[in-house]
C-alpha cells in the first residue's frame, strides 16, 4: 500500500547538498523501514524552493524521497507582514491541492500522512483531504491557524487568508481519519476537542506510545569503559550529552515550554555546570552553517560540540555518556527520538518541564525549568548524585521498548486501517 509522508515545511537549508540527509535518519525514514514490514510503503514529500522540477531520491533504508518545487503565489510582491502571510498560505493551498493530488494519483498513493497536524500545510488541505484518506500527526499545543480556521479567534480579520481558511480547515477536519496523539501530550486534547465540537462528534484519536521511532538493532548497550576508550573520553570524568537540531535562539515565553533550542540548554548549562571542572558536555547535531557557528560562539569551556554522526556512531556516544540531556519541554519522557535512543542505551534523560506542574523527578530521569536560574541549580543538583545516576539506568531500560519501532509502527497501523479497512 502506497503512503505519501507530507512535511510541512521545506529543508532547503538543512543539508547542503540536499542528498546528504539521505546518510541520516529522521523519525519519518524510521516509519518508513518499520511499516515496509506491515506492507505499506512510505514515500517522503519534502516541499522545496530550490528546485524548479520533481526530484526523486532513495533513501538508504530502501523508500524514496521527493523533492516537490513549491508553486509560486498569486499574489506576488505585498508589503508587509500581511503581504507576507497571504502568500505564504497562497502557496501552501496550491502545493497541496493542486499539485500533489495529480502527484498522488499517478503513483497509486491510498493514503496521506501529514506530519504535523499544526501545518499550513494539513490546514488548506481541502481538496487532498476529500480526494485521499488521510492522517495526521499531532505534536501539542493548540494549533492558531486551525482556530482560525473555525472561527475561534479573529485576529487577522482583515487579511483575505482568514475566509480561505474558514472554508478549507472544517473540511479537513471532517475528512481525517485518524490522527496520532503521543502519550506525552495527552493532558492537551482537551483544547483539540474543543476544535472539534464545532465539526464533528468524534475525535479519531489514535494514542502513540511515543512519537519517536528507535531500532532497537542499532541503539543497544554497550560498554561504556570500552565506548570512551574507543572515543577518547576520559575515564573518570561525568560524560553529559546532548543530541539535537541546532535551531536559531529565539525568545522564551515567562511560563510554558514546549519548544526546543540548545541555546536555551547552554544558558542553564552555564548558570548551573560551567564551573565544574569534573564534567563535560558532549553535543551532537547539525543545522544550518549560520546557526552552528552562532552556537559555537556560546559555549563554554566544558561543552564541546561534536558535530554530526551517523546512528551507528551515536551509539557508541550513548554508551560512553552518563545521563543525557535533551533541549526539548516535556510533562514525561515519552517523546522525542533522542529520548527513546537513550532509553535504548540505557541512559537517563534530563529534559525541560513543559509547565510548572510538572514535577522534577520523572521515570527515567528529570524534566527541570527552562529558566536559566531555577534549571540551572536543579541541573547542578543532579550532577551531583552519581550514584543516582547510575540507579536511574534500569529505569531509563524499562522505558525502551515505548520507543521501538515495533511498537510504534503497530499503531501507524492501527490508523491506516481506518483509511483503507485493511
Amino acid at each position: 500500500m502506497e503512503v505519501a509522508f507530507i512535511l510541512p515545511h521545506t529543508y532547503d537549508d538543512y543539508y547542503q547538498p540536499w542528498e546528504k540527509c539521505l546518510s541520516f535518519e529522521h523519525y519519518y525514514d524510521r516509519f518508513a523501514k518499520a511499516l515496509l514490514k506491515r506492507g505499506y510503503h512510505l514515500t517522503i514529500y519534502v516541499p522545496t524552493k530550490s528546485d524548479s522540477e520533481i526530484r526523486s531520491f532513495k533513501h538508504k533504508y530502501g523508500h524514496s524521497l521527493l523533492r516537490v518545487p513549491l508553486p509560486r503565489s498569486v499574489y506576488g510582491y505585498l508589503p508587509g507582514k500581511a503581504g507576507n502571510l497571504l502568500r505564504e498560505y497562497d502557496i501552501w493551498d496550491k502545493y497541496v491541492n493542486n499539485v500533489l493530488p495529480p502527484l498522488f494519483r499517478q503513483r497509486g498513493v491510498e493514503i496521506a500522512h501529514f506530519a504535523n497536524f499544526n501545518s499550513r500545510a494539513f490546514a488548506m488541505a481541502d481538496n487532498l483531504t476529500s480526494q485521499t484518506p488521510s492522517v495526521a500527526g499531532y505534536a501539542g499545543a493548540t494549533s492558531r491557524l486551525l482556530e482560525l480556521g473555525v472561527g475561534l479567534h479573529n485576529n487577522l480579520k482583515r487579511w483575505l487568508v482568514l475566509h480561505r481558511l474558514r472554508q478549507a480547515t472544517p473540511r479537513v477536519l471532517r475528512n481525517v481519519r485518524a490522527l496520532y496523539i503521543p502519550r506525552d501530550i495527552q493532558t492537551q486534547i482537551e483544547s483539540l476537542k474543543r476544535i472539534y465540537s464545532r465539526i464533528r462528534a468524534d475525535l479519531p484519536l489514535v494514542s502513540l506510545s511515543s512519537d519517536a521511532c528507535v531500532d532497537p538493532s542499532i541503539f543497544y548497550v554497550v560498554d561504556q569503559t570500552e565506548a570512551r576508550h574507543n572515543l577518547g573520553w576520559n575515564l573518570e570524568k561525568i560524560h553529559i550529552l546532548s543530541v539535537t537540531h541546532i535551531y536559531a535562539d529565539y525568545e522564551y515565553p515567562p511560563r510554558d515550554y514546549t519548544g526546543r533550542n540548545p541555546f536555551q540548554m547552554v544558558r542553564i548549562w552555564n548558570a548551573g555546570a560551567a564551573h565544574l571542572q569534573n564534567v563535560i558536555l558532549h553535543i551532537i547535531g547539525g543545522g544550518s552553517s549560520q546557526d552552528v557557528e552562532a552556537f559555537r560562539k556560546v559555549l563554554p569551556p566544558n561543552a564541546i560540540y561534536e558535530g554530526e554522526k551517523t546512528h551507528e556512531e551515536l551509539r557508541e556516544y550513548y554508551g560512553a555518556s552518563d545521563i543525557v540531556l535533551n533541549p526539548f519541554g516535556t510533562s514525561s519522557l515519552s517523546s522525542g527520538n533522542s529520548t527513546g535512543e537513550a532509553f535504548s542505551c540505557s541512559r537517563p534523560v534530563i529534559a525541560f518541564a513543559s509547565s510548572d506542574d510538572v514535577p522534577l523527578r520523572l521515570k527515567g530521569g528529570f524534566a527541570i525549568s527552562h529558566r536559566p536560574e531555577v534549571g540551572g541549580r536543579q541541573l547542578l543538583d543532579i550532577l551531583g548524585d552519581e550514584r543516582k545516576i547510575l540507579e536511574l539506568r534500569d529505569e531509563a531500560r524499562e522505558l525502551a521498548p515505548l520507543f521501538s519501532m515495533e511498537s510504534v509502527a503497530d499503531r501507524l497501523a492501527e490508523g491506516y486501517k481506518r483509511c483503507s479497512g485493511r
